[in-house]
């Protein structure tokens, strides 16, 4: 194995999700910028008017999330969740 990797998780919640040390946060949006978007507001669904849809370019694997607001606090905490 030529490179080693660390990956970091946060494990104190319901679910185990990355989580990116400070340093590397920079990196990390550089690569996510663009990646995930907010789409126009949609007939409401369970309280959902918009869907954040994000792409993974290697796999070009499709993942859409369900948006109540587009603000910049809720953005974040959907994707992370989710």
């Amino acid at each position: 194995m030529g490179n080693a990797l660390e990956i970091f998780c946060y494990v104190s919640g319901e679910k185990v999700r990355p989580y990116v040390p400070e340093e590397l946060r920079f990196e990390v949006f550089r690569f996510l910028h663009n990646l995930s978007q907010p789409v126009a507001p949609f007939p409401p669904s369970d309280g959902f008017t918009f869907l954040l849809t994000c792409i993974d370019r290697y796999t070009r694997w499709l993942q859409v999330i369900p948006l109540s607001d587009t603000s910049a606090e809720a953005v974040p905490k959907s994707f992370i969740a989710n």
